[in-house]
């Protein structure tokens, strides 16, 4: 039995000496910052004031709440979504065409950072802004049930719309107006 455990913790020591950290290359800060959810964990809906969520950026604490005047436009993904990755050039349009007008943030459920990091390197989208969301917690204050889902938040920050599966470009920017962006 001992044998057993001492294999155990060998196996696990090993493993995780194998697995990357969530670190930059030079070993800074995050390649995709973690969101964390912050407050509560109770499910918002349409209507309702969106889930504070918050992430690091360059030693900066950053919460969704900082962008109120703005629209901020969520969007549920995974780096082994196929639908994801076809959606993604219309991101980087969608991104284009509403400039700082709007925020866009991809949120990558239960996945690793770096992973993240390097999923947009090969789809040519590093000037997305992501978040990886490990714990899952984001997405579950968020209802979210499906990837791709997109979350439309007003500049009061109100759950305006929820779209589910593939969007175009076009699609987004027809929310985005219908909810007071740009």
């Amino acid at each position: 039995m001992v044998r057993l455990g001492l294999w155990w913790v060998a196996g696990c020591l090993l493993l995780s000496a194998c697995i990357p950290a969530a670190r930059g290359p030079q070993g800074g800060e995050a390649a995709v910052p973690v969101v964390k959810l912050e407050g509560s964990g109770q499910q918002a809906g349409l209507g309702q004031r969106a889930p504070e969520i918050a992430w690091e950026k360059k030693g900066k604490k950053i919460f969704l709440s900082d962008f109120r005047g703005k629209p901020v436009v969520l969007v549920f993904t995974a780096t082994w979504c196929p639908a994801c990755s076809k959606m993604t050039p219309e991101l980087v349009a969608f991104r284009k065409r509403i400039e700082d007008e709007a925020m866009l943030y991809l949120v990558f459920s239960a996945e690793d950072p770096r992973a993240v990091a390097s999923y947009l390197e090969e789809k040519k989208a590093t000037e997305l802004a992501a978040l990886a969301d490990v714990d899952q917690s984001v997405s579950a204050a968020y209802g979210i049930a499906a990837v791709p889902t997109v979350v439309f938040i007003d500049a009061d920050g109100i759950l305006a719309e929820q779209k589910v599966g593939w969007q175009s470009a076009e699609t987004l920017l027809q929310v985005l107006e219908k909810i007071g962006g740009p």
